[in-house]
């Protein structure tokens, strides 16, 4: 792969965002509230083309439970009783990927509607799938205290290959229609981070700009998005990688979290929700329907995006922040009308996911 670095400063990001916000017609995004019935707190990990989330619920007795949302609607999936689950992934199926148990004997699983179905535990310890295509092959990591990535493809499990002369600890966060997975890893023994691809049974070391740095999404085209922090306590930096393997990083305080089919990108530029289209910045929250903000709603951050440009994210009302689901008006298809075909060559993100406490439950 090519060793391409771009750096984009604030101020070329600036322009390009003045040029978009500029564009006429600018769409407008309504939301729709997630619902939690019985939860104090949850977490979204995934969304896919039908609108579907998949994520999980904090109940009033201290334990997490996976759910998948249709509709706005969620459906707590099947788990033994007297234990947890987490869900991370989602395809355009409905399945669902995860885990049952605690964070040291957790079980991957497939919830297909909502029963689970275990997958083979290629070694002792915890065991998670993070993320599932369309064909069903599915991405995770195992083992304790130091995890390597792992795909499932019809019922067996395949530790995913890497370049080390010893065993590094390797993680698997998402996965593509063409059986591509990213993901990161360590590195001689240090405590660095580093991108990888895996692609065609081999592991490819990213290019990466920082100390840190994370591969966390990948799109049908193998564009990937991620972040890198140089040292510890700086910033994050956004980082895209074009299909060509061309890295772009962008300023202080820029975020990437999910990329779509189309090359839209959502995140968080100096903590403002953000989607860059086109590789221009666009501060979401302005483009919040009128009749939202004159009630009070304000957004606070976006994680994911489908290819019909529909976007999870958070958004708060009266000091209470609730999981959103934000549509715009006209569709995002039309927006090439609104950008200059520059193209996304001007764009600049565990094993187990941190509970973000996004969310509180909604009123029943």
């Amino acid at each position: 792969m090519k060793s391409i670095v771009r750096i984009l400063s604030a101020s070329a990001l600036l322009i390009l965002s003045a040029q978009a916000q500029a564009a006429l017609p600018i769409p407008i995004y309504s939301l729709q509230t997630l619902s939690t019935p019985g939860a104090d707190y949850f977490d979204v990990t995934g969304l896919n083309n039908a609108g579907q989330l998949s994520g999980n619920v904090l109940t009033s007795d201290g334990t997490w439970h996976a759910v998948r949302w249709d509709n706005g609607v969620a459906t707590y999936l099947d788990t033994p009783a007297g234990q947890e689950s987490s869900a991370f992934g989602i395809n355009d199926r409905g399945l669902v990927v995860g885990t049952i148990g605690d964070a040291s004997t957790g079980k991957a699983v497939i919830w297909n509607g909502s029963a689970p179905t275990y997958l083979p535990a290629p070694v002792g310890g915890y065991v998670v799938a993070t993320s599932i295509n369309d064909r069903g092959i599915v991405a995770g990591h195992a083992g304790t205290p130091r995890p390597f990535a792992v795909q499932w493809n019809g019922g067996s499990a395949v530790t995913l290959p890497f370049n080390e002369p010893y065993t590094p600890t390797t993680s698997a966060n998402a996965i593509n229609n063409a059986g591509q997975i990213v993901g990161s890893r360590t590195y001689g023994g240090n405590s660095n981070i580093y991108p990888v691809l895996w692609s065609d049974g081999a592991q490819i070391d990213l290019q990466t700009s920082g100390n840190y740095a994370h591969a966390l999404d990948i799109n049908d085209g193998g564009q990937i998005v991620g972040y890198s922090i140089a040292s510890t306590g700086g910033p994050t930096r956004m980082m895209f990688w074009d299909s060509d393997g061309t890295l772009t990083v962008g300023p202080d305080n820029s975020f990437a979290r999910s990329i779509n089919n189309l090359g839209q990108v959502v995140g968080s530029w100096n903590g403002r929700a953000t989607l860059w289209d086109h590789g221009a910045p666009i501060d979401l929250a302005s483009w919040l329907s009128p009749n939202l903000t004159a009630q009070g709603w304000t957004l606070d951050y976006v994680s994911y995006i489908n290819d019909n440009g529909l976007i999870y994210g958070g958004a708060s009302l009266n000091g209470v922040t609730y999981g959103v689901l934000l549509s715009a008006v006209p569709e995002p298809a039309t927006w090439q009308l609104l950008f200059p075909a520059a193209g996304f060559g001007l764009l600049i993100a565990s094993t187990r996911r941190k509970r973000l406490k996004e969310a509180n439950a909604l009123p029943a």
